[in-house]
C-alpha cells in the first residue's frame, strides 16, 4: 500500500470522530438557540403583560383623580350653613314643671310624668327656623333652652351673664306634686293654696329685681311668666278656662304686678302665660311668645300666625355677627 493511502487510513477515525463532535456541538447549539428564543419570547410576553397592567393602572388612576376633582368641585359648591342660637334661660323653684315645659317643646310626645326634678343646669336645643338667603346659603335659626336648678338664684344669674341671654322664662306653678301612691314612677298634682303662696313669697319683689341686673339687660329684654299646672285648678273648681285664667292670675298676682313694675323700670317686654305642660294647654301660646321678639322676621315661617309678612331675607337679616357658628354638612 502506497504511503499517501496508508496515512489517509491511518486519520480516517480522527475524521469520524471530529465530525460527531461537530455534529454533536450543531445540535448542542440548536438546542441553546432555541432556549434562548424561547426564554426572549417569555419575556417579551411578560413585558406586554406589564405594560397593559400598568397602562391599566394609569387610567385607573386618571379616574380617580378625575373623580377627586369633581367630588372637590362639588364641596366648593356645596352651600354654606350657618347657625344662629339664641339662647333662653328657664328658671323655677322645684318640681314647678319648668322641665317638663321646656321638653314638651323639644319632644312632644314626652311623658311629663316620667321627668325628674332638675338637679343640675340641662341644655336642650331645638331649630325652629332654616332660612334660604340665596347663592345656596342658608341660615339654621335654633333654640337652645337652658334649664336650670331654681334654688341656685346666684348660680342663675352669673350664667345668664355669661350667656347671650335672649329672653328668660319663669316658671312657677298651682299644684304640689308628689309622688302617686298607686305607681312609685310617676308623679301627681293637686291644687295647692300653700303651695303658691310659698312661691309667691320666694318670687318677692327683691327676688325678681335680682333678675334684672345691668349685665342681663343688656342681653335680654324680655321676660314670661308661665303659670303651670292650672289644669289641677280647674279641676278642684270646675271652672271655664276663661276663669280658671283669671283665677291663676289672680293667685300670683303680687309676682305680676312686681314683673310690670320691674319691666316698666328697665324697658323689658313681660308677658304671662297660663296653661299646663301636662295637657299642653297655652303651650302654643308660649312657644309663639318664645317667637315674638327673638327671632328675626325674615326667619319666620310666612304660614304662621306670628308673622305678618316676610322681608327679603338679605334686606332684614343684617351682617353676620359673632353668634353666628358656620358648619359644614
Amino acid at each position: 500500500m502506497p504511503p499517501l493511502a496508508m496515512l489517509v487510513a491511518a486519520a480516517d477515525p480522527l475524521s469520524n470522530v471530529h465530525a460527531e463532535n461537530l455534529k454533536a456541538f450543531a445540535l448542542g447549539l440548536g438546542a441553546l438557540v432555541i432556549v434562548l428564543v424561547a426564554v426572549v419570547a417569555v419575556l417579551a410576553y411578560l413585558l406586554v403583560v406589564t405594560r397593559r397592567t400598568l397602562v391599566a393602572k394609569e387610567e385607573e388612576l386618571r379616574d380617580k383623580e378625575e373623580e377627586l376633582r369633581d367630588k372637590d368641585t362639588k364641596l366648593k359648591k356645596r352651600p354654606e350653613i350657618l347657625v344662629k342660637p339664641y339662647h333662653i334661660a328657664t328658671i323655677g323653684y322645684t318640681s314647678c314643671g319648668k322641665t317638663a315645659l321646656t321638653l314638651k317643646w323639644t319632644n312632644p310626645l314626652i311623658d311629663i310624668s316620667l321627668v325628674p326634678p332638675t338637679v343640675n343646669p340641662r341644655e336642650y336645643e331645638k331649630l325652629v327656623s332654616t332660612q334660604d338667603v340665596g347663592d345656596g346659603n342658608f341660615f339654621f335659626h335654633t333654640y337652645v333652652i337652658h334649664d336650670y336648678p331654681g334654688e341656685e338664684k346666684s348660680a342663675v344669674r352669673d350664667a345668664m351673664q355669661a350667656l347671650d341671654i335672649k329672653a328668660l322664662l319663669l316658671v312657677v306653678d298651682v299644684a304640689k306634686t308628689e309622688t302617686d301612691p298607686n305607681d312609685s314612677t310617676k308623679q301627681v298634682s293637686k291644687f295647692s293654696k300653700a303651695h303658691v303662696e310659698n312661691q309667691v313669697k320666694k318670687w318677692n319683689f327683691d327676688a325678681l329685681e335680682f333678675l334684672f341686673s345691668q349685665e342681663i339687660q343688656k342681653k335680654c329684654n324680655k321676660y314670661i311668666l308661665f303659670i303651670n299646672k292650672i289644669d289641677t285648678l280647674q279641676k278642684e273648681f270646675r271652672e271655664s278656662d276663661e276663669e280658671t285664667d283669671k283665677r291663676a292670675q289672680e293667685l300670683y298676682k303680687d309676682v305680676i304686678e312686681s314683673l310690670q313694675f320691674l319691666g316698666k323700670k328697665f324697658g323689658a317686654t313681660i308677658r304671662v302665660v297660663t296653661g299646663s305642660a301636662q295637657t299642653g294647654r297655652g303651650c302654643p301660646e308660649l312657644y309663639k311668645e318664645l317667637l315674638t321678639d327673638i327671632l328675626p322676621e325674615a326667619a319666620r315661617d310666612k304660614s304662621l300666625q306670628y308673622i305678618p309678612d316676610a322681608k327679603d331675607a338679605k334686606a332684614s337679616l343684617g351682617p353676620r355677627d359673632s353668634n353666628m357658628i358656620p358648619i359644614n354638612l
